[in-house]
């Protein structure tokens, strides 16, 4: 009985990521989702004229699928439960908002699709920041790209009386804001891992 319960006991104890564990983990997730934001933002301020409605709701779900896409695999890593929560919600809400863009063919639609991604996503990726202080700049980090998404989110519910481009042309703008931050941090993360090797 005494052996059972100490073996039960020492399963249960594991050791807690580390602020280093959090910036590997999150350094490529975070460069590519850059990558994709940024190549979005891109197209949206230099092409916003041109593109019909269809390919404007490919891209946005093409940038909400990716992001999803990126994530998902830390949703596996032994971080703490409450950041892999909301990484998964943060990772359904991306989705759910990649597949309504596919389906929204107006402007309202994707307005509002684009703000259920920011909206909900930030919230997540704002909570699991603000549950994980301890970690230190992966958690500021965190925070700060929910605390984007969110606004983005609100800004986009005042889109709904936009047309397709001006909706297309807004969160451009603010999904390049988010892609510098995650850029920027990715980027910080992985020259940090150099200087520990």
């Amino acid at each position: 009985m005494v052996d059972s319960a100490s073996n039960s006991g020492a399963s249960n104890t594991r050791t807690e990521a580390t602020t280093e564990d959090y910036k590997r983990v999150l350094a490529k997730p975070m460069l590519y989702r850059g990558i994709v934001s940024a190549l979005f933002a891109l197209v949206g301020v230099f092409f916003n004229t041109t593109p019909t409605v269809g390919a404007i709701s490919a891209a946005f779900a093409v940038l909400f699928l990716a992001s999803a896409l990126f994530y998902w695999p830390i949703m596996r890593l032994s971080l703490a439960p409450s950041y892999r929560t909301a990484v998964t919600s943060a990772v359904l809400a991306w989705a759910i908002a990649g597949v309504l863009a596919i389906i929204m063919r107006d402007a309202t639609g994707m307005a509002l699709a684009v703000a259920f991604g920011y909206t909900i996503g930030g919230a997540s990726e704002l909570y699991g920041g603000l549950t994980t202080r301890e970690t230190g700049r992966p958690s500021k980090d965190t925070t700060i790209s929910g605390g984007l998404g969110v606004i983005g989110g609100i800004i986009m519910v005042f889109m709904t009386t936009s047309d397709a481009h001006g909706v297309f042309g807004m969160a451009s703008m603010i999904t390049a804001l988010i892609a510098v931050h995650l850029l920027i941090s990715a980027v910080g993360y992985m020259q940090d891992q150099r200087r520990g090797n």
